[in-house]
């Protein structure tokens, strides 16, 4: 008989789930039978083999728009042995080796509607398999109204993006798979939070807003701007619409970026801590003054800046 044992685990102030997955050869379904009971600690237990069994945790039990969960498989020796989808992310889960198996990030999109998500787990050599749910709670973004100056409005043309995308593209093309970096982030620049994550923006009279999904830091031309956390320079070049740029491989998918500034201070390819100063605050590209546009990037998806200023995204020991 296949068994199956579900174990919901509170530690310190999140919430973390863990799921061990055992096999004795014969097939049991239990998810539903978990989510039915109205307790903080599940476990079903049976007899279970020697085998070495594969342990699944999540990072948190809950999250808001723009944050990320994270999925520990311990044991594991290879991805083929497990999968674990989430159907409300639209892209496969990119799975990285760490510590004793392996850790995907699954983006939350700033766009999604708050509820009770499934994320699926299966382990396909004994093939048993269990849905944990994932809370997704409600949260509440501004309006901001923008103007710019005509020379500034006319650098956004569908070329312009095209060009600088190409770098960014290439740039993230090969991400680096371990992690590089360690604990949270920290914020990049000194200065008050001129535009939130998510904003609506309306710029010029323009009624159909675009969504934004970075940080604006605005302070004194000449500021200073620094790594958010350990990583590899992989784009440090002046481009049309982001102007001075410096883009950041943190390991396992993630990226920051660095817009708007008035000097670089790295090279490509050159490794840089925590802290070490990549450039200086200012305005060109499509700016309506000196200000920091930072982002976080997983996958094509643009995190919330402000949850990795508080969380690791992969807080689970090495």
């Amino acid at each position: 008989m296949f068994v199956l044992c579900a174990i919901l685990v509170l530690m310190a102030s999140d919430v973390w789930m863990r799921a061990v997955l055992h096999d004795d050869r014969t097939s049991m379904r239990c998810g539903e039978e978990a989510h039915a009971l109205p307790v903080s600690f599940i476990s079903l237990m049976c007899d279970a083999p020697p085998a070495r069994q594969l342990v699944f945790t999540l990072s948190r039990s809950s999250a808001g728009p723009g944050d990320c969960i994270s999925v520990y498989v311990e044991h594991a020796n290879k991805p083929g042995q497990f999968s674990v989808t989430a159907p409300f992310y639209e892209k496969p889960i990119t799975f990285f080796p760490y510590g004793d198996g392996y850790v995907g990030l699954v983006p939350i999109y700033a766009w999604l509607k708050p509820g009770d998500y499934p994320i699926r787990i299966k382990d396909l050599s004994m093939n048993t398999d269990l849905t944990l749910t994932v809370k997704v709670l409600p949260r509440t973004f501004d309006a901001q109204y923008l103007w710019v100056s005509e020379s500034t409005a006319a650098l956004r043309t569908d070329d312009n993006e095209a060009k600088d995308q190409a770098f960014f593209d290439a740039a993230r093309s090969h991400p680096i798979q371990r992690k590089l970096w360690d604990g949270p982030f920290v914020r990049p620049a000194e200065g008050i939070t001129t535009t939130s994550y998510n904003s609506m923006r309306y710029t010029n009279g323009n009624p159909v807003p675009t969504r934004h999904l970075a940080i604006d830091i605005g302070n004194a031309e000449g500021t200073p701007v620094t790594a958010a956390n350990h990583g590899k320079v992989v784009l440090a070049r002046k481009l049309i619409l982001s102007g001075n740029s410096v883009v950041i491989d943190h390991g396992m998918g993630i990226f920051t970026s660095s817009f708007h500034l008035s000097e670089l201070a790295v090279e490509e390819g050159k490794s840089v801590s925590k802290g070490d100063v990549v450039g200086r605050m200012g305005s060109t590209g499509y700016a309506a003054g000196p200000h920091l546009h930072f982002a976080v990037w997983k996958e094509g998806t643009f995190l919330d800046p402000g949850f990795f200023f508080t969380t690791d995204p992969v807080p689970f020991p090495q």
